[in-house]
């Protein structure tokens, strides 16, 4: 039995476009010197009153811009990652996220544009068992450091703008070996002064259900939903009241080994969420739709 094969990667308790699907664990135990590399293309909409948002949407305070047309927000992230696996089932990764947000009109709010930032930066210390036949357990650790300034009062978190802390515990079962059941909880904040910008902290869970065809097969789906909850963005004593929010999504997945030589390999997989309900300060805050691509490679 291959744990590490059960699920696709997390984007982890990332402050980014992304944070609200975040996926199930890996369930990976990384073997002493293994080196993995990653590649995920993300794209979110949020903010388009005539697309689906869910099954019910209710905005706490309403539309704070009700005389300005703002566009809706097609958020691009592209993230990169690589794990070294240590003794003692320990691992160090790195993620690095770039966010590219693209407004989808001309915007009458001053300062509403297109932006492009770095997200993030953040170093994991992960550690990973299965204590017993068919159960993985694991927990992970990381600072992160900013590589720009916030996004003031938007949707798109392209960093903090200050030092944080991202944590995780997560667990997968396998009832037999073609199927699995996976939980993961995390979140994150921020350590830095009370002055200045800051966002709003961050939770998020993922409960789900991954199905291999055939046992050990190259090919892999999964069904999961994702409860998440972002806290108001502050800025000294002022509390941005139309920022958070709290929401819940569905997500379908499906991934393929498309090659594999001894203990290496490289395999795809695709993900789509949608809203079932959310809970925002703002219209333009109601997600829309969110998918994601990547490419996960075992390199040793």
């Amino acid at each position: 039995m291959v744990l590490w094969l059960l699920f696709l990667s997390s984007a982890q308790a990332q402050v980014c476009a992304c944070a609200r699907s975040a996926l199930l664990p890996t369930g990976a135990v990384t073997r002493p010197g293994e080196v993995t590399a990653s590649l995920q293309y993300g794209l979110a909409l949020s903010g388009d009153p005539e697309l689906y948002r869910g099954l019910h949407v209710r905005d706490q305070h309403g539309d704070s811009m009700a005389g300005m047309f703002m566009p809706p927000d097609l958020a691009h992230t592209w993230t990169v990652g690589g794990t070294l696996g240590l003794p003692k089932d320990l691992s160090l990764a790195v993620e690095l996220p770039w966010v590219y947000v693209d407004k989808l009109g001309v915007s009458e709010m001053p300062g509403d544009v297109d932006t492009g930032a770095f997200g993030d930066l953040a170093a994991w210390l992960r550690w990973g068992r299965v204590p017993v036949h068919g159960l993985f357990v694991g927990a992970g650790l990381a600072p992160t450091f900013p590589l720009g300034e916030p996004v003031k009062g938007s949707i798109v978190r392209t960093g903090r703008g200050t030092v944080g802390l991202a944590g995780q515990v997560q667990t997968a079962w396998l009832p037999d070996p073609r199927t699995a059941v996976a939980l993961s909880v995390g979140g994150s904040a921020g350590l830095g002064s009370d002055e200045g910008y800051r966002l709003g902290a961050n939770l998020q869970g993922s409960a789900g259900v991954r199905f291999t065809p055939r046992e050990n097969g190259r090919l892999g789906t999964s069904a999961y939903t994702v409860l998440a909850w972002q806290g108001r963005d502050r800025e000294d004593a002022l509390v941005y009241e139309n920022t958070g929010y709290l929401s819940q999504e569905i997500g379908l997945g499906a991934s393929w080994r498309v090659w594999e030589r001894g203990l290496r390999s490289a395999t795809v997989g695709a993900r789509g969420f949608l809203p079932l309900w959310q809970v925002v300060g703002d219209p333009m805050y109601a997600r829309n739709f969110a998918a994601s691509v990547s490419l996960d490679v075992v390199a040793r």
